[in-house]
């Protein structure tokens, strides 16, 4: 029997008043889709009325097989405080049934399944997790990525040791599963250059504040994939905007920011699967290009110094050389300018490094 989910959207979002100097704007994107339940059509033997300390929740739309590999990693935490998995299928004529099938321990966890009474878009069934999830902290999971079995206890025990940190994510690995994945491995210089990087970003440290002057870099944090945060906190700042796409989860992390502390642990403990997906399309790869430029042009001479700017044309360049090597794609650069309205340099990632290491943007 299905049970429709009830939604609080009355109270979820105190949108901030943002200072005037800043052109970082908010809005209530939990509205969206006001008039667009939910329905409950599964709940494991191990739910109960006691709220749990943690929601992974997992968007899903379509993809039964990952959706399977998904969950049991979900599952599989060795975390000791409460933990529920909330799967929201975004298909309306989806059923627990296959699931069940695939996923017979399911049918003994704490688990809910819900399925949306219409496909409310990705970033909107994303915002819908949020609104349903029962945890104190959640991290949004999805349905093709991975987490580590020690995921949330290593998490937690940052938490615990900085009670200043209002969301930390981990490192990520990437599972390519391409059929002519560019290959990954590199010369004894690139790695020791790689180790001494990651040496300079954490020192002894297990995690480290980010701010402002990391994010002004680009994706360093990658997808959401690995944050773990309070769903409050993803109320006050709107949740993910739609429109932002494709890089509304690199948005989040910066609204995130302006309100509250955000860290990055350490380890890696999560897995990013890389396919012929939407991230490969070339509207998509241009889409972060014009994005990430966007963003530079807001933060710059607001959340850090406006001179920064001037280091765009080199910022490009790189981005469009990484996105030639590992998805592939090439794009016209006269096209590219005109787009963004400035003229590239050549590629120089040794000058790169080098400055953003003295601006400590790494």
């Amino acid at each position: 029997m299905m049970n429709e989910v009830p939604v609080d959207h009355t109270s979820a979002v105190a949108i901030p008043v943002v200072p005037s100097q800043t052109e970082i704007t908010f809005r209530d994107c939990f509205q969206d889709h006001v008039d667009t339940p939910s329905h409950t059509v599964f709940e494991g033997q191990g739910v109960t009325a006691e709220a749990p300390l943690v929601t992974i929740a997992v968007p899903t739309f379509q993809r039964a097989a990952l959706l399977t590999e998904t969950i049991r990693s979900a599952l599989a935490q060795d975390f000791i405080g409460t933990v529920e998995v909330l799967v929201v299928d975004n298909d309306p004529a989806s059923s627990e049934r296959a699931l069940l099938e695939r996923v017979p321990e399911i049918r003994t966890a704490n688990l809910r399944y819900v399925v949306n009474e219409r496909n409310i878009g990705m970033f909107g069934n994303w915002n819908r997790c949020i609104e349903l999830a029962r945890g104190a902290w959640i991290t949004i999971l999805n349905d093709d990525d991975l987490i580590d079995p020690n995921y949330l206890t290593q998490m937690f025990a940052a938490i615990r040791g900085n009670p200043a940190i209002d969301g930390i994510i981990c490192r990520k690995r990437f599972l390519d599963q391409r059929p002519a994945a560019p290959s990954r491995d590199r010369g004894r210089l690139k790695q020791l250059a790689a180790r001494a990087w990651l040496g300079l970003r954490f020192q002894t440290r297990p995690a480290r504040p980010i701010g402002f002057n990391k994010l002004y870099w680009g994706g360093m944090l990658g997808n959401s994939a690995g944050f773990l945060f309070r769903p409050e906190q993803a109320r006050r700042i709107g949740g993910f905007y739609p429109e932002e796409f494709p890089g509304a989860d690199h948005w989040f992390y910066i609204r995130f920011t302006k309100l509250f502390r955000l860290w990055q642990h350490r380890a890696v403990a999560a897995s990013i699967r890389i396919a012929n997906n939407e991230s490969a399309k070339p509207t998509t790869l241009e889409g972060f290009v014009l994005d990430f430029h966007r963003m530079q042009v807001i933060l710059a001479g607001s959340e850090v110094p406006s001179w920064w700017l001037r280091l765009a044309p080199l910022m490009h360049a790189r981005h469009l050389v990484e996105i030639r090597q590992f998805w592939r794609k090439e794009f016209d650069t006269t096209d590219v300018e005109r787009k963004l309205g400035i003229k590239l340099t050549r590629d120089r990632p040794w000058l790169l490094w080098s400055i953003r290491a003295l601006l400590r943007g790494y």
